[in-house]
């Protein structure tokens, strides 16, 4: 059997696992299975060490963030949900009374912009130049409707992952804007004029 087609399957059939236990995390592993598949790139070892030699080490080091970022993020999403049933009845009461909270504006934004910052994680994991931009405006959508999300109640096993994924955004970053990564985005956007 391929083994792109093996890598493919393996990430499509974690997202949807994970998108039916209630994850949106789901979503994302699903299209990068897909985009496995399509574009022929393999297994994860295969990407990062059978690269072309023009892609630079900071590059690579890109790639590699932003795979830890996904599966980190479906750890502490998987990990959060087996965690919340155990919570006293009191705190679950409090959760849903404030999920009840959030309006339809603020949902349908989160949503969007979510969409957004997948995508871009996407196109920065495939050194695409749109990935970058694409990537930021996400990312700082989600957090200018933080505010509007409400009170929120979290373990403290998800608030060391939740902590440890910022971390790794300011990492990604960094890379995309103050590394020679950034020289890479910007030929390949000139190059696409």
């Amino acid at each position: 059997m391929n083994r792109n087609f093996v890598a493919g399957l393996l990430l499509i059939s974690l997202g949807v696992i994970a998108f039916v236990s209630g994850s949106l995390i789901g979503i994302p592993l699903i299209l990068f299975g897909v985009l496995f598949q399509l574009k022929g790139r393999g297994t994860i070892a295969h990407i990062f060490y059978q690269v072309p030699s023009s892609i630079c080490f900071e590059c690579k080091l890109l790639r590699l963030s932003v795979v830890v970022y996904v599966v980190l993020l479906a750890l502490a999403l998987m990990v959060s949900s087996f965690e919340e049933a155990n919570l006293p009845h009191e705190i679950k009461q409090f959760i849903e009374s404030q999920s009840a909270v959030v309006t339809g504006w603020v949902l349908s934004g989160i949503l969007g912009f979510l969409t957004v910052y997948i995508i871009g994680h996407m196109g920065v994991f495939f050194l695409q130049s749109w990935g970058r931009r694409t990537y930021t405006v996400g990312l700082l959508g989600m957090l200018i409707l933080v505010p509007f999300i409400g009170t929120q109640v979290v373990t403290p096993i998800y608030s060391l992952f939740e902590t440890t994924l910022s971390m790794l955004n300011g990492v990604i970053l960094s890379l995309l804007y103050l590394s020679p990564a950034k020289e890479y985005f910007e030929k390949q956007f000139l190059s696409s004029e």
